[in-house]
């Protein structure tokens, strides 16, 4: 930046630019009338004049950080005017630009004069800076560009190497480790090939101390922070401390519902309700001389009716059962009051680690609060059985819809690139790839359970029990719609819809 003519050194910039230079400009701060509001463009040319280094010293800069919220990207020229003859060090010109850094200024440069006093004479020299932080963050003196230097936003489609740190806990399957160290996981798979696709490099750090219960308190807020730049486990508005994430790209859409188990029938009861259904009163006393033979008709004619399901509110209410929650939980849910507040007497509050071991395990004897993601592992785990554990109450124990986000920064330079990237992987296939190859290594690990049927034995059945029933059929002067062998084969059969 070559210095003006000496008749400007006088005169304000706010002069030089509209009567010289004939740029039009606003002077906020100035004029209390005036708003940025409809006024900033991608074309605007931001000035900030500043006094002090470091930083910390600068109550401008805090200024400028909230009145562009939003728009970091613009190009912003730093003024620094000081009574010193000297130049600033180094050293406070990176402190600069390390704030700038962390506040997602990408377009900036610093510029003061620097006055030097040779041979009874003064000499003014502008001085332009600059800086990079790709793969770190370097400092550029760029004053030998002076009127030249190109004002361009940051390039994030190649980082150089720049690191990227990802704390990560075990949460199946959107993101955990492996045992060699690896991040997995739908979304651990996505940040990580994106990192590659950027020419980057990761850094998992594991917190075996974090889990869903906790995780608000602890790595959710890191991107808000500037603590890291990018975030591996997602968050929605339900999730405690969200409001203060202030950046995310967004995913998909999330609810909690209640999740409660199915109520099963006796076995007995149900060849009973075969036999009635089929063959009337035929198999039924088919069915009455075989428990007198193997001397179980006491235990058939004390057959309880079956156990109604639970399809809202009233229906669990009349049932014993218990909702397994953490104190996380009942602050998300019960607290803020997104589900009834009729529930909480039945809240039974254990730490996370109990619900995980209980939940992971479809034990029957609770309810538990589920999320859409959650709900479709549970649903995966018993797709093998012939009847569903677990059922959602869909349509009247449910939170409202909320978007889910991946942590950012505010005013990150990775925002829309990476949104783009998301959308160019579900469109390819590659997202819901990245999904399969998580779900079944997570199986591998034995971090998913999958569960199945043990088929049953009829060892209890031999030749002669068979010969009894299929005398009993030919009894039968009509059209019988089934045999003995329906009802052993009725047995396997599914009594109960996946929901």
């Amino acid at each position: 930046m070559n210095p003006l003519p000496g008749q400007f050194f006088a005169r304000s910039l706010d002069r030089i630019l509209v009567e010289d230079l004939n740029i039009p400009h606003v002077t906020w701060g100035l004029q209390n009338n005036v708003t940025l509001s409809g006024i900033l463009t991608v074309q605007s040319l931001v000035f900030v004049t500043i006094y002090n280094l470091p930083p910390e010293q600068e109550p401008m800069l805090d200024v400028v950080d909230q009145t562009l919220d939003g728009r970091h990207e613009l190009r912003v020229l730093f003024i620094l005017k000081t009574r010193e003859m000297s130049a600033p060090l180094i050293e406070q010109i990176y402190a600069l630009f390390v704030w700038c850094w962390q506040r997602n200024f990408i377009n900036v440069a610093l510029t003061y004069q620097r006055i030097t006093f040779i041979n009874g004479s003064y000499n003014v020299h502008d001085e332009l800076f600059s800086y990079t932080p790709f793969p770190k963050l370097r400092v550029l003196n760029v004053t030998g560009l002076g009127v030249t230097f190109n004002w361009e936003a940051l390039d994030v489609s190649n980082v150089k190497g720049y690191e990227f740190r990802v704390p990560v806990f075990q949460d199946v399957v959107q993101a955990y480790v492996l045992p060699n160290g690896q991040l997995y996981g739908t979304l651990g798979l996505m940040l990580s090939n994106y990192i590659i696709h950027i020419n980057g490099r990761l850094r998992v750090e594991e917190t075996p101390h974090v889990n869903e219960g906790n995780y608000h308190s602890y790595t959710l807020m890191l991107a808000s922070r500037g603590v890291i730049d990018i975030g591996v486990h997602g968050y929605s508005q339900m999730t405690l401390s969200s409001e203060q994430a202030e950046g995310g790209l967004l995913t998909s859409n999330t609810k909690t519902c209640l999740m409660v188990p199915w109520q099963k029938e006796q076995p007995l009861n149900r060849l009973i309700r075969f036999s009635f259904r089929y063959n009337g009163i035929l198999f039924l006393t088919a069915f009455i001389l075989w428990n007198v033979r193997m001397g179980y008709l006491s235990a058939a004619l004390s057959v309880k009716l079956p156990p109604p399901q639970i399809n809202n509110l009233e229906d669990f209410l009349r049932s014993p059962l218990r909702i397994m929650v953490t104190e996380s939980e009942v602050a998300m849910y019960f607290t803020r009051e997104l589900l009834p507040a009729a529930l909480q007497p039945r809240l039974l509050v254990v730490n996370a680690s109990t619900l995980l071991e209980h939940r992971s395990s479809l034990n029957t004897s609770y309810a538990y609060c589920i999320t859409s993601r959650r709900w479709e592992l549970v649903r995966f785990q018993q797709a093998r059985l012939r009847h569903p554990l677990f059922r959602r109450l869909d349509a009247n124990l449910c939170t409202s819809t909320y978007f889910r986000k991946i942590p950012l920064q505010r005013n990150s330079p990775f925002s829309e690139n990476l949104a783009q990237f998301y959308i160019a992987s579900l469109y390819t296939g590659f997202y819901w790839k990245w999904e399969q190859l998580s779900i079944m290594e997570a199986v591998n690990l034995g971090l998913l359970k999958i569960y199945q049927d043990v088929e049953l034995s009829y060892a209890s059945l031999n030749l002669k029990s068979i010969e009894v029933l299929l005398k009993i059929s030919a009894l039968d002067k009509v059209r019988v719609r089934g045999t003995p062998a329906d009802i052993l084969n009725y047995w396997p059969q599914r009594s109960c819809s996946r929901n």
